[in-house]
């Protein structure tokens, strides 16, 4: 196995303009697998480097005060959906 990455971000110790790019996208993907697809879920979770990357990522104080709630995205995406 490979050491983690020492930088908490993509390229390095602050927030990029990727970071900032994937932030959403990751969040809707944590929000819809655990919801939707709980067996994908699990098998992300079966990746640390990914699961370190978005526990900085979707713990960010940026993401936390602008993010949806997850209620919403539920539905939204259950909408979407046709459930």
């Amino acid at each position: 196995a490979r050491p983690a990455p020492a930088a908490p971000f993509l390229l390095g110790d602050t927030w990029s303009m990727l970071d900032c790019a994937l932030a959403p996208k990751l969040y809707v993907l944590d929000v819809a697998l655990r919801h939707f697809h709980p067996a994908t879920f699990r098998k992300v979770a079966g990746f640390p480097h990914v699961q370190r990357y978005m526990g900085h990522v979707l713990g960010s104080e940026a993401l936390q005060a602008t993010k949806y709630p997850t209620e919403m995205m539920i539905w939204g995406w259950s909408k979407a959906r046709g459930d």
